[in-house]
């Protein structure tokens, strides 16, 4: 088999990386916009989906990087093809980021407003109907 034939089979795999990488992109930027009004089973739910995006490009992966590194020329398709998928890459990677921030972000919120509620409940304790040993309210306003 000669090398052009070689390099030919691998822009499929490579097709197919771009592809599931952009899947996974598209849903990224999906969850960025959700972050703060998902609900805990849609949180789930996205967690599910974004291990499986993840598994399948995995999989992807694990044909096409021994493939890349067989191959030190590529056609400028290839070529093409390879630096498309860095580009995804590096945008995944940024996004990912700024998912993390915008995670933190709210995390942070709900654990301010848990330590409102729990100090709101703890002074609420403080306030308790007095009654006399007959189990009558005492007004103390008469």
């Amino acid at each position: 088999m000669n090398m052009k034939t070689e390099t030919q089979q691998l822009e499929p795999i490579l097709t197919l990386s771009i592809r599931q990488y952009e899947d996974i992109h598209d849903f990224l930027q999906k969850m960025d916009k959700e972050i703060g009004t998902a609900s805990p089973d849609d949180l789930l739910e996205s967690n599910l989906s974004l291990a499986y995006l993840q598994s399948q490009a995995t999989e992807a992966d694990q044909v096409l990087l021994p493939q890349l590194s067989k191959h030190s020329v590529h056609t400028e398709t290839s070529q093409q093809l390879i630096d498309k998928r860095e580009q995804i890459l590096k945008e995944i990677l940024l996004l990912n980021e700024g998912i993390t921030k915008k995670a933190l972000g709210v995390n942070s919120l709900i654990t301010h407003e848990m330590e409102k509620l729990r100090n709101g409940i703890s002074a609420l304790s403080g306030y308790r109907r007095q009654q006399n040993n007959q189990g009558r309210l005492v007004n103390k306003t008469s």
